[in-house]
């Protein structure tokens, strides 16, 4: 009589309801919170973060993460004010567009 095969699929979705799914997110946490981190796990975590197939957007926020709040929300309103200039500057620029298909009657409404 042969043992009973099992199956568990690795990867971000499950693949079918009836095959039992291990999210690469629950893998990579199991190995950022083991302590101590064997040498294993940290190489793992590693090539998970390097591979961007996870990350630590669940973990704790570091000092430094938290020291950085206020440089990323100054910086996000300059990029959003330089992309509002250059949608404005686009307006002088490109035509703008016409409410008719080009070569045809109205669309069907």
């Amino acid at each position: 009589m042969f043992a009973p095969a099992w199956l568990i699929t690795l990867g971000p979705n499950p693949l079918r309801d009836d095959v039992p799914h291990l999210p690469w997110m629950d893998l990579y946490q199991a190995a950022r919170t083991t302590r101590p981190e064997p040498a294993a796990w940290a190489d793992l975590r590693r090539f998970l973060e390097e591979q961007m197939i996870a990350n630590d957007a669940l973990g704790p926020i570091s000092d430094r993460e938290a020291a950085s709040l206020e440089a990323a929300y100054t910086f996000f309103q300059k990029a959003s004010e330089v992309i509002l200039d250059a949608h404005r500057s686009l307006r002088d620029v490109l035509p703008a567009p016409s409410r008719r298909r080009s070569g045809g009657a109205p669309r069907a409404r």
